[in-house]
């Protein structure tokens, strides 16, 4: 717009745009802000275009009153910048000193907008002419974007570090179930019994029910099966052969122990009312309680 076309106060609006496009006439800061708002949306920048009063620094006196009249009518466009808000950006030529100062004073905190700010910015605008306004949007339009991918790149980085955490989880949770599968299927009856015991009471106290066998059988039961976890019974027949292996003192048979296997994997499958962090933590059990798991080892080494 600088280099094509050419600036003149005393051009009348009417069906003016089309020839001051064409390059046919020249064209007043109505002109100028028109096609400024058209450029920045058809690259679907928010932009809108605004009226007012042009005030000079000249014309306020000691006092500091100004009289402002229709001459002092001027047209400006502002420009979107997300967490920034609605910047004044002028493209028209002989104004762009104002701009800069505006911009100078924004960015400068409170408290230290002083006459010495204005003035330094009325010094640096005298080294730069109309055409450096556009630089002074890309500028701004770099900064934003600058920070766009610096927030991307660190988002990137901290999925990635999720990621690998993640892998390294599921790759140790595997490798210490294997193990404890293989302890489990070589240990005896009796420890097979206590393990499992120690499954069910942890998995118990992640739904808030903290039971000690043979205290509110019962009770619990019927708890679970308003749960929908259960169907009513399951825990009580699941009671009676803990208590038959600890009290009786009798080595359960496969098929029981299948029986406690199977209520235990129900209450670990169904996670109905579980918030995601207990989610968590019954999926890495093996890895927060490994007291458990160690109690299997040793008690199947003969300690």
């Amino acid at each position: 717009m600088t280099s094509y076309l050419k600036y003149n106060d005393q051009i009348s609006d009417k069906d003016s745009l089309e020839d001051f496009l064409n390059q046919k006439t020249a064209g007043n800061d109505v002109l100028f802000s028109t096609v400024a708002v058209e450029a920045f949306r058809y690259y679907d920048i928010p932009a809108r275009y605004v009226e007012g009063y042009y005030l000079k620094s000249d014309a306020i006196d000691d006092e500091g009153n100004a009289t402002l009249t229709s001459k002092d009518g001027h047209a400006w466009v502002e420009v979107y910048f997300d967490g920034m808000g609605w910047l004044p950006i002028d493209v028209t030529p002989g104004y762009y000193y104002d701009v800069y100062t505006l911009m100078n004073m924004v960015a400068t905190p409170q408290g230290e907008q002083s006459d010495t700010n204005i003035e330094k910015g009325h010094q640096d605008s005298q080294s730069v002419d109309d055409g450096q306004n556009g630089g002074m949007i890309n500028d701004l339009i770099d900064h934003v974007g600058n920070l766009g991918m610096m927030s991307l790149g660190v988002l990137t980085i901290v999925c990635v570090v999720i990621f690998i955490i993640w892998i390294l989880l599921e790759l140790l949770r595997l490798i210490l179930n294997i193990g404890v599968k293989y302890i489990y299927h070589h240990a005896s009856s009796k420890n097979k019994t206590k393990y499992l015991y120690s499954l069910m009471e942890m998995y118990l106290k992640s739904y808030g029910i903290d039971y000690q066998l043979g205290l509110d059988s019962i009770e619990v039961d019927e708890t679970l099966e308003k749960m929908d976890l259960i169907h009513q019974g399951d825990f009580l027949r699941v009671c009676r052969l803990f208590e038959k292996s600890f009290y009786g003192e009798i080595e359960l048979e496969e098929f029981e122990l299948n029986i406690i296997i199977h209520f235990i994997v129900l209450l670990y499958q169904n996670q109905k009312g579980l918030k995601w962090y207990n989610k968590l933590k019954r999926r890495y059990t093996i890895l927060s309680r490994k007291d458990i798991y160690l109690k299997l080892i040793r008690r199947n080494e003969g300690d």
